[in-house]
């Protein structure tokens, strides 16, 4: 099972910030921070890895009368 803490954008060390705030209300045990430290340092070593650092993909937008 995965629970999903937040998700989002990674630019500017978006998500960074966003872990770092939850940590810091308190909410998430010691062993819930680390799982997520660990699991965005994967994420990263898996980015340097394949060379998706510069990776800039981005779905289309849904087309027109798909959306709201």
């Amino acid at each position: 099972m995965i629970d999903v803490i937040t998700f989002g954008h990674r630019r500017d060390d978006e998500m960074y910030v966003h872990v770092h705030d939850l940590i810091q209300s308190g909410k998430l045990s010691e062993a819930e921070q680390a799982q997520i430290w660990d699991a965005l340092t994967l994420i990263d070593d898996a980015k340097a890895r394949f060379g998706l650092e510069n990776w800039g993909y981005m779905e289309e937008s849904a087309p027109e009368g798909l959306t709201r």
